[in-house]
């Protein structure tokens, strides 16, 4: 027995397929685990599923059947930093009530979207962070 063990984290359902895994060696030393050492993992073996699931194009079979598990959202609001305007899309089928607030609570833009396709324009507004709420939510803007 080497006396080390190996910590394994997985971070999934990241935009695009993203996920992330982490393999930390406890008292491991430094030394490649596989070879010599740390013998829980094989780190070449480790990479090699890593790297195998891409090619020259991204993440291999990252398509329609990922799409398919996203979950629908309702409200889309967008771009987000932005530097004049913001779109909200509204797929609830319902006229919604939208507020702006500034980062100190004070209400700046108030009005109801009628639309699936909404622009709303903060070229009056300086560099600052906004708050949108609507339907219980609230929405954190970056305008640059």
């Amino acid at each position: 027995m080497d006396g080390s063990t190996v910590e394994s984290r997985i971070w999934e359902n990241g935009n695009n397929c993203v996920s992330v895994k982490e393999l930390k060696v406890i008292n491991g030393g430094h030394d490649w685990p596989g070879s010599f050492g740390n013998m829980d993992i094989n780190a070449s073996q480790e990479i090699w599923k890593f790297v195998s699931k891409f090619d020259v194009n991204g993440l291999i079979d990252c398509g329609a059947v990922e799409t398919s598990l996203l979950e629908f959202k309702p409200i889309r609001v967008y771009p987000n930093p932005t530097t004049s305007i913001i779109n909200i899309e509204n797929h609830t089928g319902e006229h919604q009530l939208i507020k702006i607030f500034n980062i100190h609570g004070a209400e700046l833009h108030s009005e109801v979207l009628t639309d699936i396709n909404n622009t709303i324009s903060l070229k009056q507004y300086e560099q600052q962070i906004l708050f949108i709420k609507m339907m219980n939510k609230v929405y954190k803007i970056i305008l640059i």
